[in-house]
């Protein structure tokens, strides 16, 4: 917790006791888990004292806690207001780096760092950064010193068994977690993020069995309700409105901006070593995941005065007009990350859910379709943490229904959208990387470059779960990974039997 400084001698006194008070009001009630009463507090504090840095962090803390959207601003506010604070841009930091903006991430980071750079939680902050950006060996160096002090927040942990499974340190780390998990304070979810943890090493270790009881204990944490019933009527939905003859009719946009690149397909189906194979041309500019489409998609529902359960029938009432706009939308932000790149990569898997849409708003998009066999697929999804979205990865029936779901859909906008679409399989880019990559650049109009094959070796700053495979070379151990778990598969393996999926 932040220390409150006393305030100048040239505020009332009144004042400056209300807004103390208001302060110490957020800090009861953010202890009892009344997060959003303890943000009311802080703004009223800020109605008092609105140059008051340390109310403005805080606020924002748990304004990001509870995955508020203005988080950003208030910690900024701290860090204008007082340049030299340091808790204040390391927190900065690590909410940039959770957005997926890395390079301000690193930014803020090192400013932290550089004004107090003994603190054990600005070190960790900018050893998450450093992972981020490849710096592998200068984030080990950190966490090894944060570790070896005895400091190790959650945080810290995860970073320190993603880490430890390339450096042969798999049993401390493991030590660290499990004695971790013995503390019964830790929350739900976070035992399921140890629990996560866990499972990864174990698994680097060849201990698969005990690998498979950690994920199975992390997804009964974290589990989320799954409807199927409902994401197949999406799915139907989609299907029975977006046909050939119904796209010929509906209001599509002029403008055929190549630049747009969607590498779609299941998550851990091999999105991100594309996109790093991609990036690595000198031509392409990777963004990571964006939320964009998303943004885009609910924009075009509330223009059009409709519920989301309306979607698509509502989009036989888009002007031209409407769509260019929405079109805008998407282009100008994505546009702006890097005006010279000739091909701009967007690597939000579940995008295909969009690809009717996007074949009306961006006619000169292309579209890279990821498939991995399913058993990998289904396993390497329940294995991870995610950080949000993806309910249905928590139970391997669910998962193996939300792949059938996404494969019949791609099927279908194969045959009906004009938006050309390459398949690449992981299995084969991994044992044949020049060939496929050469297909890759060929389907993206787009020469041949040597840096592809050197992908690992990239800077680029990168945030997904899949950033330590990607920073090493080409493995094929993640093929037919399956088989380690077979065992504890039986369910998985009727579900693609019996619908033709396998392969």
């Amino acid at each position: 917790m932040i220390a409150f400084q006393p305030m100048p001698r040239d505020v009332p006194s009144s004042v400056t006791d209300r807004a103390r008070d208001a302060a110490k009001a957020a800090e009861s009630l953010a202890a009892r888990g009344e997060l959003s009463a303890a943000c009311e507090q802080y703004q009223r504090a800020l109605v008092l004292q609105s140059d008051n840095e340390k109310f403005h962090c805080r606020l924002g803390l748990f304004q990001w806690r509870l995955g508020r959207v203005e988080a950003g601003a208030s910690l900024r506010k701290a860090t204008d207001l007082n340049p030299r604070f340091a808790m204040a841009h390391a927190a900065l930091s690590s909410w940039y780096l959770q957005q997926g903006l890395i390079e301000s991430a690193d930014q803020s980071s090192r400013t932290a760092i550089e004004l107090v750079p003994e603190d054990n939680g600005i070190i960790q902050s900018r050893a998450a950064v450093l992972e981020a950006i490849g710096e592998l060996d200068a984030a080990w160096e950190m966490v090894i010193r944060l570790v070896q002090r005895g400091f190790t927040p959650m945080p810290l942990i995860r970073l320190y068994g993603r880490m430890a499974c390339h450096r042969d340190q798999q049993p401390l780390a493991l030590d660290l977690i499990e004695r971790q998990l013995t503390d019964s304070k830790e929350s739900p979810a976070d035992k399921a993020r140890l629990h996560f943890s866990a499972a990864e090493l174990l698994d680097s270790l060849g201990r698969y069995d005990d690998a498979f009881h950690h994920a199975a204990q992390a997804n009964q944490l974290a589990r989320p309700p799954y409807d199927a019933q409902s994401h197949e009527r999406t799915f139907d939905t989609l299907i029975k409105y977006f046909t050939s003859e119904k796209l010929r009719h509906l209001a599509k946009v002029d403008d055929r901006n190549e630049a747009p690149v969607f590498i779609v397909g299941m998550p851990r189906s091999g999105t991100s070593l594309v996109e790093q194979i991609l990036a690595s041309h000198p031509s392409v500019h990777g963004t990571g995941e964006l939320d964009f489409m998303q943004h885009v998609w609910a924009g075009t529902v509330q223009m059009l005065s409709a519920k989301p359960d309306e979607y698509p029938c509502c989009l036989d009432n888009l002007t031209v007009d409407q769509a260019s706009g929405m079109s805008q939308i998407y282009l100008q932000p994505l546009l702006a990350m890097n005006p010279a790149a000739s091909r701009i990569t967007d690597k939000l898997p579940l995008n295909f859910l969009h690809l009717g849409l996007i074949a009306m708003l961006l006619p000169g998009a292309r579209i890279i379709d990821c498939v991995r066999d399913p058993r990998d697929t289904c396993l390497s999804c329940f294995m991870a943490t995610f950080n949000a979205g993806n309910e249905f990865k928590h139970d391997l029936n669910h998962t193996a229904h939300f792949l059938i779901q996404s494969r019949r859909l791609m099927r279908h906008w194969k045959h009906s959208i004009d938006l050309p679409i390459f398949e690449v399989a992981y299995e084969q880019l991994v044992t044949e990387p020049e060939s496929q990559t050469r297909r890759m650049l060929e389907f993206l109009g787009l020469p041949w470059d040597e840096r592809c094959l050197q992908f690992h070796q990239s800077k680029r700053p990168v945030n997904t779960s899949s950033l330590q495979q990607i920073r090493r070379p080409l493995y094929q151990s993640s093929v037919g990974r399956w088989k380690n778990y077979e065992r504890h598969l039986t369910e998985l393996n009727r579900w693609f039997t019996e619908t033709g999926e396998a392969r």
